[in-house]
C-alpha cells in the first residue's frame, strides 16, 4: 500500500533541509576580517610573479609586461611637448577662449595654391613689395574646452576703416571670449558668424605652459616670408 502523497512530500521536504547549504560564489570574510583592497592584490600578484620568475628560471611572460606598483609615481614630471599649433578658425561646435596678452598684430599672406588654405607670416618691410597678397590682421591665441590650443587670424581694417561682417563678426567674438567662453557658427544667410554664450559654468583648461612667443614660433615653423626669393612669393609672382 502506498504512503499519501502528502506524507512524500513531507519526507522529500525533510530531506532536503538536511542537505548542506551550497557555498556563494563570493566567500564572505571571517569576523574582524577586512576584504583585500587593490593594493594588496597587487602587492600578492607581484609575490606570486616573483615566484614564478624563481621556479622558471627566468621572468615570465607576465611579470615582464606587469608595470611596477608605483608607476604613477614613476610618469611624474613628464611633460607633453608641443609640437603643432594649427592656424584656423575655431570648429561651430567648440567652445573656446582667448587671452588679452595673446595677441599679436602682423601680416599675414593667405597661400590657397595646395587646395587648402595656408596662413604664412610675413616681414612688415615687404609689404609694399607684395601689395595687396599680404593683409594685416592679428594673431589670437586661443584654446577650447578639449584643451586643444590654436591661433585665430582676424583681418584689420583697410586704408578705409571697414571690414565685412564675417570679419567684424570674429572679431566681436575674439573680445568676448577674453572673458567667458564662446561658440561661433557660420551664418551665410547673414554674411557674418553667429555668436553663443552659455550660462553654464564651463571650465576653462589650463593654457599651455609655453609662452606666446614659444608658440607663435610652433604655429608658423616653416612659414615665414622674409624674402621675394621665397617659394610661395614666386610661385604668386608666376616665376615658377
Amino acid at each position: 500500500m502506498t504512503a499519501p502523497k502528502e506524507k512524500k512530500d513531507e519526507a522529500k521536504m525533510t530531506s532536503d533541509s538536511q542537505k548542506p547549504a551550497e557555498a556563494s560564489t563570493a566567500a564572505e570574510p571571517p569576523p574582524g576580517a577586512t576584504r583585500p583592497t587593490a593594493i594588496d592584490l597587487t602587492k600578492a600578484n607581484d609575490a606570486h610573479l616573483i615566484a614564478m620568475d624563481a621556479s622558471t628560471g627566468g621572468p615570465s611572460v607576465l611579470s615582464k609586461f606587469t608595470l611596477p606598483v608605483d608607476y604613477a609615481e614613476e610618469n611624474q614630471g613628464v611633460k607633453r611637448k608641443l609640437v603643432r599649433v594649427p592656424v584656423r578658425r575655431p570648429h561651430r561646435t567648440w567652445w573656446w577662449w582667448t587671452r588679452l596678452d595673446y595677441m599679436l598684430r602682423a601680416a599675414i599672406l593667405a597661400d590657397e595654391s595646395g587646395g587648402q588654405t595656408e596662413i604664412y607670416l610675413v616681414t612688415p618691410d615687404l609689404m609694399p613689395e607684395l601689395g595687396s597678397d599680404v593683409v594685416p590682421a592679428t594673431l589670437h591665441g586661443a584654446i577650447n574646452r578639449q584643451g586643444t590650443f590654436f591661433v585665430i587670424t582676424a583681418r584689420l581694417p583697410g586704408a578705409d576703416g571697414r571690414l565685412d561682417g564675417w570679419t567684424e563678426s570674429l572679431r566681436e567674438a575674439l573680445v568676448i571670449a577674453q572673458s567667458q567662453p564662446v561658440r561661433t557658427a557660420s551664418n551665410r544667410d547673414l554674411g557674418a558668424y553667429d555668436i553663443f554664450t552659455t550660462p553654464s559654468q564651463i571650465e576653462m583648461p589650463a593654457w599651455p605652459e609655453e609662452s606666446w612667443e614659444q608658440l607663435i614660433t610652433v604655429a608658423f615653423k616653416d612659414k615665414v616670408i622674409e624674402s621675394v626669393d621665397h617659394p610661395v612669393v614666386r610661385r604668386l609672382r608666376g616665376e615658377v
